[in-house]
């Protein structure tokens, strides 16, 4: 080993974890909006789409509005989380950036923490975004607390599909392909799942689908906090997001061990 590599050994060894982190927390934040192709679609998918779906065709009233603005929030949070890990995870591995990562002499949960926190950084923009159309455009009004609880709700959100993110970046054979199978979870999750229409303008055959996907699930939370749905029904949802996040958790372990194979 070169007297510099033992030099910046030393040092990074010496720097105070918290510090590290953070300093990865800002470089990845600074790279995502310096990304086009990420930062972009990230805030204007879901905003612009509500926007359309939830406001201009709306119709009378403030219901859809409503109903629409819990739903678009989870859709926002998947989608961040989704690409923010997947595609780049995958990208990083392509360029052997995520090897050089591993070998330095910082805690490698660092990087996982900077991608979890420029997620969600995205998702509480976009988030803001939609809470701005929605008050002045669609005519939203929600009390403090039911805005909080979406802003959480849709925060939480981002950490079970950060992890499945994880897990395709993980598996993937390169960055295009996990490009690929990211879209084909992102939309029809979001699309089956009842979070760009409800899904009882779905044929009954589509409902019962809706109905074992996680992305309804998350759905269904929003719509209890902004009172569309009973809390009778929110226990089922918990169980639903608490086996989901499981099932992810599992699948990022067997993608981490594909790459340690790799070695």
């Amino acid at each position: 080993m070169s007297d510099t590599s033992m030099q910046y050994n030393q040092i990074a060894g010496r720097a105070p974890v918290g510090r590290i982190i953070w300093a990865e927390c800002k470089m990845e934040l600074l790279k995502a909006w310096r990304t086009p192709g990420f930062a972009l679609p990230t805030m204007l998918f879901p905003t612009v789409f509500y926007t359309i779906f939830g406001v201009v065709l709306g119709g009378t009233g403030v219901d859809r509005a409503t109903y629409m603005l819990a739903t678009y929030g989870i859709f926002a949070a998947m989608g961040t989380s989704l690409f923010a890990f997947g595609v780049a995870i995958a990208n990083e591995r392509d360029r052997g950036w995520l090897e050089i990562k591993r070998a330095a002499p910082m805690p490698f949960s660092a990087l996982l923490i900077a991608k979890l926190f420029m997620a969600m950084v995205f998702t509480f923009i976009v988030t803001m975004m939609l809470f701005a159309i929605a008050a002045y455009g669609g005519g939203v009004r929600l009390t403090a607390f039911t805005w909080l609880s979406l802003v959480g709700l849709n925060l939480f959100t981002t950490i079970p599909f950060a992890v499945l993110g994880l897990a395709i970046g993980l598996r993937a054979k390169a960055a295009s392909s996990a490009a690929a199978l990211t879209q084909l979870i992102y939309f029809p999750l979001s699309l089956l799942g009842g979070l760009w229409v409800p899904i009882s303008v779905f044929p009954k055959a589509f409902a019962t689908i809706a109905l074992a996907l996680p992305s309804f699930h998350f759905g269904e939370l929003a719509l209890t906090a902004i009172g569309i749905r009973t809390a009778e029904t929110m226990l089922i949802n918990i169980a639903a997001v608490g086996a989901f996040s499981i099932f992810v958790i599992f699948l990022a372990h067997r993608g981490w061990r594909y790459i340690d194979k790799d070695r």
